[in-house]
């Protein structure tokens, strides 16, 4: 599957506590905001994949001090990705949704592959399949699953899942995964054609590797730290490098950015998101496709209707 230059713009959903502007959205609250952007005219909706958020343990974990503005911190809980973005899925009509992006431990890999075809069939054919190897160490504790090795793990399930959705029947016997004569059986709508995008840092040789050899699209999220074209550069450049270490043609893979946007004077917390009048803020993110990145998706402060409305007007400036 070859990378694709149209651009697109896509949105994340609240789904997680005091994600609505210090309000808890409640399904109805993301179907409504669901529909409102698809009727905006955002090309993507997006959800995470997070259980329990809790940044002061992940810190005791490191053996680092916690940080005060994290010290007595309750965590954060969130709606569970699948089941969120299988409801996105019957209340839309156009726009592409996924997981930004989905741990593969969490999930045994070929039940993975089969919720996405699943899904994939209730949109008809919208799904990107957003994968990763996890970042919490607290939150895997917590809810049983393994943390270790979790990189050579992903490597198994990616072989797996790439393997069922790609091919007719898959066996396969590694350290952590196995399947026999394994099939997904009905297939959806785009058998063996949902997109593999690897949420990964080019930095990081071994997830290079593997975005190089499995992904369609690589993201690079940006949304908690320095949204910038200075800070993409060396991404980007490290990315393009792996895929030339491996035998792979740069120009074949996607490119995907999620940056943070702040409207209504609001802003994101120990972060540098892109901020501005709404002429302001689509001429930064013009900047970001000239540098390559075809898909951008868009953490929004406020994650509100109204701040969806005001991102409506940056939406309608860069579809002209």
């Amino acid at each position: 599957m070859s990378a694709s230059n149209e651009r697109k713009l896509g949105l994340l959903l609240p789904q997680w506590e005091r994600g609505m502007d210090r309000e808890t959205p409640g399904w109805a609250d993301i179907r409504d905001m669901a529909i409102q952007a698809e009727q905006m005219g955002a090309d993507s909706l997006w959800a995470v994949d997070h259980f329990l958020i809790d940044r002061a343990a992940n810190y005791r974990q490191r053996g680092e001090p916690v940080p005060e503005k994290l010290q007595g911190r309750p965590p954060l809980g969130a709606w569970e990705c699948w089941s969120l973005l299988s409801a996105v899925a019957a209340v839309t009509k156009k726009v592409e949704i996924g997981p930004l992006v989905a741990c593969t431990g969490y999930r045994n890999p070929a039940l993975q592959a089969k919720i996405a075809e699943t899904i994939d069939e209730i949109s008809g054919g919208r799904l990107i399949l957003g994968l990763g190897a996890g970042d919490f160490q607290s939150e895997h504790q917590a809810f049983g699953f393994e943390w270790e090795k979790r990189i050579t793990r992903f490597e198994e399930a990616l072989q797996i899942i790439r393997g069922l959705l790609r091919e007719e029947t898959v066996t396969f016997q590694g350290d952590w995964y196995l399947t026999e004569d394994c099939t997904i059986r009905p297939r959806g709508p785009r058998p063996g054609g949902i997109p593999f995008m690897i949420g990964s840092s080019a930095a990081r040789p071994r997830m290079a590797r593997l975005t190089a050899t499995y992904a369609d699209i690589w993201n690079c999220w940006l949304a908690f730290g320095n949204s910038s074209p200075e800070e993409t550069k060396p991404r980007l450049e490290a990315v393009d490098a792996a895929c030339e270490k491996h035998g792979r043609d740069p120009a074949t893979l996607g490119r995907s950015l999620t940056i943070g946007v702040g409207m209504l004077d609001r802003t994101i917390p120990g972060a540098s998101p892109v901020t501005g009048e709404p002429g302001e803020v689509a001429e930064k993110i013009n900047e970001f496709y000239e540098q390559g990145f075809s898909h951008i998706q868009v953490y929004l402060a406020p994650m509100t209707r109204e701040g969806f409305e005001e991102f409506g007007k940056v939406v309608d400036i860069l579809k002209r």
